[in-house]
């Protein structure tokens, strides 16, 4: 179980047998942290921790603003996020499926048989859009601090990240 997210986040997106459910653990523990981390710094994340309930939820308005979904209007462009659960659910879906050997459908994971090459069910590029979904969350969440930082943020040192292209 992470901090903010678990498997039961997961039901709708991924299937998980006896064989991979310990692999979503894994990648929960392994990369949800982290990314936090990058998103909010050392201190601003040490701070958003402390005011989480026994759910995970934050507590004080300012942590509520960057934990839940947003649009709002920032030097008159519109930024929206889904919200700091949704990244983290997008960011080791991400992570967790282009490692399994097996494929993630809707019935179950199913092995590839090496006789046939056939179209993955998860290509390469649907990869990728998920990940940059992620990562438009991350910089909206990021936004919004760098827009309040001195009166609401000022501990933050966030780390930027960028979209990702196979062009």
């Amino acid at each position: 179980m992470g901090l903010l997210i678990n498997e039961d986040d997961f039901a709708s997106l991924i299937a998980t047998d006896v064989y991979t459910e310990g692999d979503l653990t894994l990648a929960i523990t392994e990369y949800e942290k982290p990314l936090l981390y990058e998103l909010l710094g050392i201190e601003l994340y040490d701070l958003f921790v402390a005011d989480l309930d026994v759910n995970g939820v934050p507590q004080t308005p300012i942590y509520e603003t960057i934990y839940n979904a947003f649009v709002k209007e920032i030097d008159d462009k519109m930024v929206t996020s889904q919200g700091m659960k949704e990244m983290l659910v997008q960011w080791v879906f991400f992570f967790f499926v282009r490692t399994q050997p097996q494929s993630n459908s809707i019935g179950g994971n199913v092995e590839n048989q090496d006789t046939i090459n056939k179209a993955s069910k998860m290509s390469y590029s649907t990869l990728v859009l998920k990940y940059n979904k992620c990562i438009t969350n991350f910089k909206a969440i990021q936004t919004y601090i760098k827009s309040v930082k001195d009166a609401d943020y000022p501990t933050y040192k966030g780390i930027c990240k960028e979209y990702m292209s196979w062009a």
